[in-house]
This record gives structure tokens, sequence and C-alpha cells, in this order.
């Protein structure tokens, strides 16, 4: 567990993963209330789920529409206020959890290319080999120089 925290830790400290879980413990609950019979407090829950996970997303389309830019939060944002406003509050939350969850995939998507990037620049050698004629030399990769098209040459 801790290797992943490691590896994925940029992406588990972000707001965007935080909103991600809380709407998804909310849809949870929301469930569980309904299969109990709570139907009032499970709609309140929903809604809680909703206005967490749809803020940031709203923002963002407002923000792009201020910028005269159409991203997909203009339509996801459609179908949030649309469900909110026909009363379907877990339907609400539910867009804006898949939504979040998407970007949070991104995320640990980049994460692990760059991880990835990171561990290959890692495996940069110290030194190399330089051949001079017959006379092979080890000498520090820093003070190399590579000439495309012809053996490396010594700086």
């Amino acid at each position: 567990m801790s290797s992943i925290w490691r590896q994925y830790k940029n992406v588990f400290t972000t707001r965007d993963f935080a909103v991600t879980a809380a709407t998804g413990i909310a849809i949870i609950i929301n469930l569980l209330l309904e299969w109990t019979g709570n139907h009032f407090i499970a709609s309140g829950v929903a809604i809680a789920g909703t206005v967490i996970g749809g803020f940031y997303i709203v923002l963002g389309a407002v923000r792009g529409l201020l910028q005269r830019e159409i991203n997909v939060d203009e339509l996801v944002s459609i179908a949030i206020v649309a469900s909110f406003l026909a009363g379907e509050y877990l339907a609400a939350a539910g867009v804006a959890f898949m939504m979040m969850a998407g970007k949070i995939l991104e995320d640990f998507t980049s994460e692990r290319a760059r991880n990835a990037l990171e561990a290959l620049c890692d495996l940069n050698p110290t030194t190399a080999r330089v051949r001079r004629s017959t006379v092979s030399v080890l000498k520090p990769s820093s003070r190399c120089r590579l000439a495309f098209g012809s053996p490396a040459a010594a700086s």
C-alpha cells in the first residue's frame, strides 16, 4: 500500500480526488439510506453529493463560457442541472461522480507516465567508454558528447 501511496501521492492529495471520494461516499450513503427506507435523508445526502461533485464542474463551465471556450464541462453541467431540476438528485450526483472519476483516472495515467519517464532518466549512465583508434578510455559521461553520424567524441 505504501508503494501505491508513494507512486500516486500527487493524485491522492489533489482537491479533485477528495471531491470525487466525497461524492462517491455520498452516493453510497444515499443508496444505503434508500434501501433502508429513509428516502428524505437519502435525498438530502444525494443533494449534498451533487453540490460537492458538481460545484467545480459548473465553475469550470462558467469559466469556459466567459473565456469563450467550449469544453466538456458545459455539457456535463447541463446534465447535472437538468437532473437536479427534475428531482433526480442521485442521477445528478452520479453524473458529477463519473465526470470527476474520469478526471482522476486521467491523473493516474499521467502520473504513471511521469514516474516511468523519471525512472527512464535515472537509467542515464554515469560513465562512457570512449574509443580513440585502438585505445579505449573510460570517462565521465558528463565530459562526453555524441556527434550524430559519427562515433562518440570526448570533449
